[in-house]
């Protein structure tokens, strides 16, 4: 047993520590370099309609945007080359320049809309949907994943810590404990 859970302390502390080298990465990336990741689904539906899903994942300016879009509209057969594609983009970024801009991206943002008609270039007339965007900071992406591994630390220094006084929390009745 106790080797169970030492071998899966070490597996999550490992993972978490990849999480963390690979958002400091991205997130140096993200200052020249926006990265676009998408996937889009089309379905018709019972009644001749179509609804087309848009997922996306991007990463700019020191943010990680989701992106979630539903369209409900009328649908053509002809239209629908493809029921289900990805898509991957790289293009350049100018950093911030102006300190109002870049303090604007160490924030979380987050927006929910429902529509009749949806914004310019989304989809045909007469549709109707949802869309809902989400911004999460690099750094908070960061301090996430290195909660486990210093919360792994601390206690194992508690544990040795006890260990050198003598403690043992099972055999000492609940009175008399250390604190």
């Amino acid at each position: 047993m106790q080797i169970r859970r030492q071998y899966f302390l070490t597996v999550g502390t490992c993972l978490s520590l990849a999480i963390g080298v690979g958002i400091v990465i991205l997130w140096m990336r993200s200052v020249w370099t926006e990265d676009l990741f998408s996937s889009e689904r089309f379905y018709l539906t019972a009644g001749g309609g179509e609804t087309r899903i848009v997922t996306s994942l991007s990463s700019a300016a020191g943010l990680i945007g989701i992106l979630r879009q539903v369209n409900d509209g009328p649908g053509d057969p002809g239209d629908l080359r493809f029921n289900h594609y990805w898509d991957w983009e790289t293009e350049p970024h100018t950093p911030k320049s102006s300190l109002r801009e870049m303090r604007q991206n160490l924030w979380f943002r987050g927006q929910f809309s429902r529509y009749k008609l949806p914004p310019k270039g989304l989809a045909r007339m007469g549709d109707r949907g949802y869309s809902l965007m989400l911004a999460i900071p690099d750094w908070a992406v960061l301090a996430a994943s290195l909660v486990w591994p210093v919360g792994l630390a601390i206690w194992r220094s508690k544990r040795q810590r006890h260990r050198a006084i003598g403690f043992n929390p099972i055999s000492t009745p609940a009175a008399t404990r250390i604190s």
